[in-house]
């Protein structure tokens, strides 16, 4: 049956997730002039887009979701058939949100924690701002497309932004892993990033074209911001931070006088 009692709270949740995304980013790049300026540098994002065409871990996956969004087209109502549930219950969506959030919260968490260590807040704002350029994304695609869902709840299907910011997160801390421990099981995180969409299908909240949308949707704008942010020395791609000269950290600090947390800048 259409759940029709939480469309309207689901689109404010999807509003409030993306103003918190751009709140965390302010906080953690409005800091550095020269960092914000780098974000400007039409070099740097050119050097990024091109990265997802050189790069096969990042070609392949994302060329991968786009034909599979185009495929799926002639065959959205047999899918959904098939998939949704007739009566998925009240609480049927739940292990979706919950992962949803997980996958919003984990990069963060990461990054505030490298930032704690002394990465001057590098995967910290990497995350925030893919976050939120993937939120703010995927409310205009809603907006401007305007499609209705499979329970006919409301006009706001195209894509999904659970799967959107599943896919998002999961991208995020692959490439974190690679970067940090030189390893690339962190790409396991496509299977739950993956049933979050699935999932929006059982619900019937979503066709199979959005919930495939938004994962091509939230890889691309993850492995481009991560690109920008850290570029490819070995391609000659230098990211938004390849020029900065600050360092900062951020830690605890116990004293004679007590603890507390100390931050630390060298210009």
């Amino acid at each position: 049956m259409p759940r029709k009692y939480d469309a309207g709270g689901r689109l404010q949740i999807s509003h409030g997730r993306a103003v918190f995304a751009a709140l965390v980013l302010v906080l953690a790049s409005g800091c550095a002039s020269d960092r914000f300026r780098r974000h400007l540098d039409g070099e740097i994002w050119g050097d990024a887009v091109a990265e997802q065409w050189e790069n096969p871990w990042r070609a392949v996956p994302e060329a991968t979701l786009l034909a599979t969004s185009l495929a799926l087209i002639p065959t959205d109502d047999e899918i959904q058939k098939d998939f949704s549930e007739e009566d998925p219950g009240k609480n049927a969506a739940l292990p979706g949100d919950i992962l949803e959030y997980c996958a919003i919260g984990v990069p963060l968490l990461w990054g505030g924690m490298a930032w704690s260590k002394g990465d001057r807040g590098e995967e910290l704002e990497t995350a925030a701002e893919a976050l939120a350029m993937t939120g703010l994304s995927t409310l205009l695609l809603k907006g401007i497309t305007n499609r209705e869902r499979p329970d006919g709840s409301s006009q706001d299907s195209f894509p999904s932004g659970h799967t959107a910011a599943a896919f998002c997160g999961a991208t995020l801390l692959a490439d974190f892993i690679e970067k940090d421990l030189h390893s690339r099981l962190g790409y396991l995180l496509y299977v739950p990033a993956a049933y979050v969409g699935i999932n929006r299908i059982q619900v019937d909240r979503h066709w199979a074209t959005d919930v495939a949308a938004g994962a091509f949707l939230g890889t691309l704008v993850a492995n481009l911001l991560f690109d920008l942010h850290f570029g490819d020395a070995s391609r000659g791609h230098e990211g938004v931070f390849g020029g900065e000269e600050a360092r900062w950290s951020i830690g605890p600090e116990v004293t004679d006088h007590g603890a507390g947390v100390l931050v630390h800048a060298d210009f």
